[in-house]
């Protein structure tokens, strides 16, 4: 570390080039699975570094948990939780040595105001599903909880469209598979789906946000299975009620599909 200060002291700009496959120093020592202390002075000058994406369009989450085997190690905790004497265990080791970063790294990332609320963190970025089905098993509170803004973690999952990389040892080898967490958020607190935020928004006005959302989303699915009067609200923040914001971000289909759950909404929108 002591080397890796002076280096970065005379050569600041080092910390932003990328080699010849696209990791910074940051993505890279989260992938050579570098000292806490390395990892973390290289967070303190760039956090948002975690997020590049390697030549493959794989970003510091997605290495963090395949270099750790992360999905199969979680997995096994979930299901079985190991005692906290059994620190020789291999797994739980891995495990621990997982957790301290993915915590450190979405810490560095999230505002000090937001008093590091995990499951708020692990879905407001492009995280990984096994990075929130964690946060979720060991934070299951948060899942009910607002952050500052008033938002609940489906809202952030919401903007991002649900959808997170999935790094299982079945899709490391190929392309990498997105999995949709909307439905799996829902189920633990259905309630958030009708939910105005401090912006007075619900998670069905931020998932119209994306720049695209395609006809058999799951997502979709989801918010309207349990909300669907959030179809008869408009954003306060565009003035468009759901199917109008659907018209910049959707196929004719799926507007049709809106109006014909929601018909009333078009002689609201008359008056």
């Amino acid at each position: 570390l002591p080397v890796l200060k002076l280096f970065v002291k005379h050569f600041p700009e080092a910390v932003t080039l990328v080699n010849g496959m696209k990791y910074l120093p940051l993505t890279r020592s989260i992938q050579i699975k570098a000292d806490m202390d390395v990892l973390e002075f290289l967070l303190g000058i760039n956090p948002r570094a975690v997020l590049q994406k390697t030549i493959r369009g794989l970003n510091g989450f997605y290495l963090l948990d395949t270099e750790w085997n992360a999905p199969d190690v979680v997995e096994s905790i979930i299901s079985s939780p190991i005692a906290e004497d059994e620190g020789n265990n291999t797994d739980h080791n891995e495990y621990e040595n997982w957790s301290k970063r993915l915590h450190l790294i979405l810490k560095s990332l999230m505002p000090p105001s937001e008093n590091a609320k995990m499951v708020h963190a692990a879905v407001r970025f492009p995280t990984t599903i096994t990075s929130i089905n964690y946060m979720v098993w060991r934070y299951p509170e948060q899942v009910r909880e607002k952050d500052s803004e008033g938002k609940f973690p489906l809202h952030y999952a919401a903007e991002n469209g649900g959808w997170y990389r999935n790094c299982s040892t079945s899709v490391v080898n190929t392309a990498p598979k997105d999995e949709n967490v909307l439905p799996f958020l829902i189920s633990r607190h259905a309630e958030a789906a009708l939910h105005i935020d401090k912006n007075g928004r619900l998670p069905l006005h931020y998932f119209l946000l994306q720049e695209r959302v395609s006809d058999d989303s799951e997502g979709l699915d989801a918010l309207l299975s349990v909300a669907p009067e959030a179809l008869e609200i408009k954003d306060p923040l565009t003035g468009f009620y759901p199917f109008q914001a659907a018209a910049k971000v959707s196929s004719l289909a799926t507007i049709y599909r809106l109006l014909r759950a929601a018909p009333s909404v078009l002689q609201h929108n008359n008056n």
